[in-house]
């Protein structure tokens, strides 16, 4: 395998004068830099990116880490339009970055700061990360290296994130159910472990709170989300002669308040004459689906955008933290005015 001293000798430079060309500094000559690419094209050289950003001053190499890839979930279009936004602005700004997968099983096998040395890495963006991921607990404790989560916050002094105001945001659609005369609301939750679910979820409480009246946790049902499980959480509301106790079904993603739309249709109930339903994410089925959905707008490729944006501004010694996208609530025809 030709190696690095093939190049040297062939050009005949020093080692050092090769690496310098290939990391593109600027004291090598023209007529110097291009004999050493020919030397290095006739023996079918090619430079390791790695031992170049590691030779490097200026150059870094970064990863984008997406965990729970490979798992049984149906947000994995969500996952690919973070990939898209991170490699819109790598491309844009001539950066390398590398997509690792990773899960529960991994990580329990390879730290995070193991990873990082590995792969000689500058920085990592983490997007799919839950509250109970090893990768999530070390973080906490410590970062090494700067990186930059989606949709999740990790409280430690070298991690950044990204996402949109969850909180907020189930507020907002919390109380346009409330104007819309909707009392009786069923709340299909998402994964335990997600940040996301724990501020949706307090969104929906202080809404509540606002009106001064209470949420039962007899009314909040886990949905994991699944559109299957959401599913099969209404059928079993039917089974049990619960459904109707409810007017409105607030869902905390747009899968499961599909899989809620087809539960009540499969079983004889129109949507919204006889329940409304929300979600959250607008993903591009909601609008296709009927009803329409009446759901959270949020931007998943211009998080992975702005992530890679904050993570490289990280690396180069900015103190900024956290970025908030926005948020619309897309009002359509799932939910009818019950006054």
């Amino acid at each position: 395998m030709a190696s690095i001293k093939d190049v040297a000798q062939i050009a005949g430079v020093s080692i050092g004068t090769v690496s310098r060309a290939f990391n593109n500094y600027s004291d090598i000559c023209e007529e110097t830099r291009q004999r050493i690419y020919e030397a290095a094209k006739s023996i079918n050289y090619v430079p390791n990116i790695n031992a170049r950003n590691l030779s490097s001053k200026r150059n870094h190499s970064y990863a984008l880490v997406i965990s729970g890839f490979l798992d049984e979930n149906p947000n994995e279009s969500i996952l690919v339009a973070h990939m898209r936004g991170v490699f819109q602005f790598a491309i844009k700004n001539n950066l390398e970055f590398a997509v690792h997968m990773t899960g529960t099983t991994i990580q329990k096998k390879q730290s995070y700061k193991s990873f990082c040395e590995e792969h000689a890495v500058s920085g990592v963006i983490l997007s799919g990360i839950t509250t109970d991921d090893p990768y999530f607990l070390e973080l906490t404790e410590h970062a090494s290296i700067p990186c930059v989560a989606i949709d999740i916050s990790i409280p430690s002094a070298n991690v950044g994130s990204v996402s949109v105001d969850n909180f907020s945001a189930m507020r907002d659609m919390t109380f346009h159910l409330f104007e819309m005369g909707h009392r009786d609301i069923c709340v299909i939750t998402g994964k335990i472990h997600t940040s996301v679910n724990a501020e949706r979820l307090a969104g929906v409480r202080a809404a509540y709170d606002y009106i001064e009246a209470s949420l039962s946790d007899e009314d909040i049902y886990c949905g994991d989300f699944s559109q299957e499980k959401a599913y099969q959480i209404i059928v079993n509301l039917i089974a049990t002669g619960k459904l109707h106790k409810y007017t409105a079904f607030l869902c905390f993603s747009d899968f499961m308040a599909m899989g809620v739309l087809e539960a009540l249709k499969k079983n004889g109930f129109s949507v919204p004459n006889d329940f409304s339903v929300t979600g959250f994410d607008d993903i591009p089925q909601a609008r296709y689906v009927s009803p329409p959905l009446t759901t959270i707008r949020q931007n998943f490729t211009d998080a992975g955008v702005r992530a890679g944006k904050l993570l490289y501004e990280m690396v180069h010694g900015s103190k900024k933290r956290q970025d908030v996208i926005s948020y619309d609530l897309v009002k359509r025809e799932s939910v009818k005015n019950s006054i």
